[in-house]
């Protein structure tokens, strides 16, 4: 709201203003968090997500992205460029879903797709484990899982969820 004072009369304007996160796409929300600087460049996103949602998932189609924070990042280490290459598709699913739309434990498909296991820290399966309980919301591959500490960043193509890793 901003607000006017002219000698004797206030003037009060409601100037509606815009949700960033309902409005743009999820590449550019994730490109503008300062907390996922590090995903950003090490995946090279800018280029890759939209090669991704253009052949992979098909035009148009919404979806959900569990993305690894920077704090992920620093606890993980040095990763090889095969393992930096499935980081994307290992961590998005191919349905728009908050967190509320989670109960239990949920076995969720990823886009990689291949029947060997993907090159990512140790011997991760081709699913995403997600399992929500009560306060916890956390994300894994049967060998390291991951807390959502940010989750339901609403783009105007899916749904963004901020991962911590436990390591």
């Amino acid at each position: 709201m901003v607000q006017f004072k002219l000698k004797n009369f206030i003037i009060f304007l409601s100037i509606p203003l815009l949700s960033s996160t309902q409005t743009t796409d999820v590449l550019t929300t994730i490109q503008s968090n300062p907390q996922l600087a590090m995903f950003t460049f090490s995946t090279n996103l800018t280029v890759n997500l939209p090669i991704i949602e253009e052949t992979i998932l098909g035009k148009g189609v919404n979806y959900t992205i569990f993305a690894p924070s920077d704090q992920a990042f620093v606890k993980v280490g040095i990763l090889g460029s095969d393992v930096l290459g499935n980081i994307i598709k290992y961590h998005i699913i191919p349905i728009q879903a908050k967190s509320t739309d989670f109960i239990g434990t949920q076995y969720e498909q990823t886009l990689i797709d291949s029947p060997e296991l993907v090159k990512l820290a140790g011997k991760a399966k081709q699913k995403l484990i997600i399992s929500k309980e009560q306060d916890s919301f956390t994300i894994g591959n049967g060998i390291d899982t991951g807390k959502v500490f940010t989750p339901d960043i609403v783009a105007s193509n899916g749904i963004i969820h901020i991962v911590d890793t436990s390591k």
